[in-house]
C-alpha cells in the first residue's frame, strides 16, 4: 500500500515496515529521514531493508568528522532512531571529552545527525535503550 502526503511518499510492507521517499524539496526543509521504521522491527527486517554494510556506514561517519581526529569508535549499531532506520557510531575524539554520535542513513548512506554527547548524555541513553 502506498502513502503520499506532500512530498513524502512511503509503502507499508506486509511486514508493518514502512518505507518512505522524501523528495529533495522536502529535505530542503527539515526532514533528514529517507524511511521511516517501525521500533518493533528485528534485526533480520532491518539488515533486509538496508542499503549499505556496516563497514560502509562506519566510512561515511568518519569521513565526516576527519578521520584523524578518532581516537576510538566507543560502539556501532543498527537501530531504528526515531522512526528512522540508521547505523550509530558513537566516536571518541583526540583530545576531547563525552563522545560524538554520527548516524548514518542505512538507505542511502548519508549522514543525518552529528552531534557531541557529554559522558552523562552518553549514560543517560545507554540507560534507555537498555530499558527498550
Amino acid at each position: 500500500m502506498f502513502i503520499k502526503a506532500s512530498s513524502v511518499t512511503c509503502l507499508l510492507t506486509v511486514s508493518s515496515l514502512m518505507l518512505c521517499g522524501v523528495s529533495d524539496s522536502a529535505l530542503a526543509s527539515g526532514v533528514v529521514c529517507t524511511n521511516k521504521t517501525s521500533a518493533s522491527s528485528t534485526m533480520v527486517e532491518m539488515q533486509a531493508l538496508t542499503k549499505l554494510s556496516m563497514a560502509d556506514a562506519q566510512k561515511t561517519a568518519l569521513d565526516a568528522i576527519g578521520a584523524k581526529k578518532v581516537k576510538k569508535i566507543e560502539s556501532s549499531e543498527l537501530e531504528v532512531e526515531d522512526s528512522c532506520l540508521v547505523y550509530s557510531f558513537d566516536i571518541k575524539l583526540t583530545g576531547s571529552t563525552g563522545v560524538t554520535e554520527v548516524m548514518v542513513d542505512a538507505l542511502t548512506g548519508k549522514v543525518i545527525s552529528q552531534k557531541k554527547e557529554s559522558a552523562l548524555q552518553e549514560a543517560a541513553e545507554s540507560a534507555a535503550d537498555k530499558n527498550k
